[in-house]
């Protein structure tokens, strides 16, 4: 697990080190882009985080860099983006990012949960809405979305994503509207 130390802020990044940690993953912290490209050559993670604003070489960079080369092109990617603009998220799932998270507005404990479905140890479900459907037009405003069923911040679709809450067990699942463009809950 590959983790860029400066460009989180530090508190963040600490949790986030410390929750993927106790979820039993290794982490490999790194300074800049450049250190992450070396290291992932170096190291083959299972699984790497980048953040847009790395240093050096930006977290698409790297995953251009990463897609390009033949023995690392495998390497899921999650890019972390603090802004979290629309352009961003597009880019790197065109790039063939593995998920594209917007930083402080994904805990720690979202992010452990998304790279462990990736792995296949938390199910997610992702079920698309229909905004005639008046129960999810009333649900979305309840919950502090709008009831046209669309992302204040790009405007794109919600949808509504079930997550197995593996602390509850099996048969739990925490359920949230999120954005299918730039995946903002």
């Amino acid at each position: 697990m590959a983790l860029a130390r400066e460009t989180i802020s530090e508190a963040y990044r600490e949790s986030l080190e410390d929750c993927l940690k106790k979820a039993g993953f290794q982490v490999f912290l790194v300074e800049n882009g450049e250190e992450a490209l070396d290291m992932t050559k170096r190291e083959i993670p299972d699984f790497v985080i980048a953040d847009t604003n790395l240093p050096v070489i930006g977290g698409l960079d790297l995953l251009d860099s990463l897609k390009k080369n033949e023995s690392l092109k495998k390497i899921p990617v999650m890019i972390f983006s603090k802004s979290g603009g629309s352009t961003e998220g597009k880019t790197a799932l065109d790039l063939m990012a593995t998920d594209f998270v917007i930083g402080f507005h994904t805990s720690p404990r979202d992010i452990v949960a998304r790279i462990r479905s990736y792995f296949g140890e938390q199910k997610r479900y992702v079920v698309e809405v229909s905004p005639e459907n008046e129960a999810l037009r009333q649900l979305a405003k309840d919950t502090g979305y709008s009831s046209i069923l669309e992302c204040s911040s790009c405007g794109g679709r919600l949808v509504l994503q079930f997550l197995r809450d593996l602390k509850a067990g099996e048969k739990h699942f925490a359920i949230s509207f999120i954005c299918e463009r730039c995946h903002q809950k």
